[in-house]
């Protein structure tokens, strides 16, 4: 039946595969979707040598206990920080390393950001829906049956995969952002002047009314008006958008939005600042500054500069003896060097 996979021993809601999503289908009715934080899943693709069309498992507000079967596995651990353990000994987050079958992984909810993922060797293997794996309970597709996990599901594995592994990446810096740029949105005309510029000031928190469809917005004083807007004709809504609710409050629209909206859309958040939206932590104070759209552009190209050289960022994975209780099955030489021959020690004395 299924050879080897990664069994879930427990977990809380907002666990669920995830990858890039689905671009292209939101013509019929289907959002894109996929991860919610992008930056940290291709750092889990790069650190394990992973596809793009790899899978992997997002979690988010309760922890996961999972254990491999059937064979070994390299692993990687990316996204907003959380205490995360191998059969209890601690684990370096943004790295990679190699796990038994057996093995228990332990992953408490994140800290200082909202989403954290675990990536193995290939990818998670349920059967791709409409040319993807990423779950959207909403609709029931994708993933594994549609839903996000629960205790006892079983999610199948590719065979084992020789690989890079033993690896680090540098923290990315999405993760500590709290200024977080937008352009204005198709109906900002219905604000005015100083309404906009009072949104502008406004020091707004991520409510804890979040999930992968959006996040509302709170802020110590009313930010905007109610009841602008409310008699538009539904349109297309994108990745990013702050929609306007009737009661003033506004909500930033997230991976598994809507297709289309009625309510006004005052800004967008701008691509390359989506994924550090997304990781804002619940009640953490954050801004909103206005950029234009060739900053937006720009900013956007360099973030996929800065991502296709995620490779060259590559470091090994240095451990002190005294924190691995399995010294006797790791490698800690990896060759030698004669004292004799001056290509080894390139001018050492």
């Amino acid at each position: 039946m299924i050879g080897r996979y990664l069994q879930i021993l427990s977990t809380g809601p907002g666990a669920s595969v995830q990858d890039r999503g689905r671009p292209g289908w939101q013509r019929y009715g289907v959002v894109n979707g996929g991860a919610m934080d992008r930056i940290a899943f291709d750092e889990g693709l790069v650190l394990l040598g992973n596809g793009p069309d790899c899978a992997a498992l997002e979690v988010s507000v309760s922890a996961l206990r999972a254990v491999i079967r059937g064979g070994p596995a390299r692993i990687a651990l990316t996204g907003a920080v959380c205490d995360a353990r191998r059969n209890g000994t601690a684990m370096r987050w943004c790295s990679s390393q190699h796990v038994e079958t057996g093995d228990e992984l332990l992953m408490r909810p994140p800290s200082g950001g909202a989403f954290a993922y675990l990536h193995v060797d290939g990818g998670i293997n349920t059967a791709p829906v409409l040319c993807a794996r990423a779950t959207h309970p909403r609709s029931g597709i994708g993933g594994l049956d549609g839903r996000c996990l629960r205790a006892g599901d079983r999610l199948p594995l590719v065979a084992y995969r020789q690989g890079p592994c033993g690896q680090v990446l540098p923290e990315p810096d999405h993760l500590s952002q709290r200024e977080i740029r937008f352009l204005w949105g198709p109906h900002a005309g219905l604000y005015s002047a100083r309404e906009r510029k009072m949104f502008e000031a406004t020091e707004f928190r991520i409510s804890a009314q979040r999930d992968r469809m959006g996040a509302r917005l709170v802020s110590r004083r009313p930010a905007l008006p109610p009841g602008r807007g409310l008699n538009g004709i539904s349109d297309a809504v994108v990745r990013g958008d702050i929609q306007v609710a009737g009661d003033g409050t506004p909500t930033v629209l997230l991976a598994d939005h809507q297709p289309t909206g009625g309510y006004p859309r005052i800004a967008t958040v701008i691509s390359a600042d989506f994924a550090a939206c997304a990781q804002l932590p619940t009640g953490s104070p954050f801004r909103l500054v206005q950029t234009d759209l060739e900053h937006a552009r720009e900013a956007l190209a360099r973030q996929r500069e800065e991502l296709s050289r995620l490779p060259e960022a590559l470091a090994p994975l240095r451990r002190c003896p005294s924190e691995i209780g399995d010294l006797l099955s790791n490698q800690l030489v990896g060759g030698v060097a004669s004292a004799q021959d001056p290509e080894t020690w390139n001018g050492f004395a």
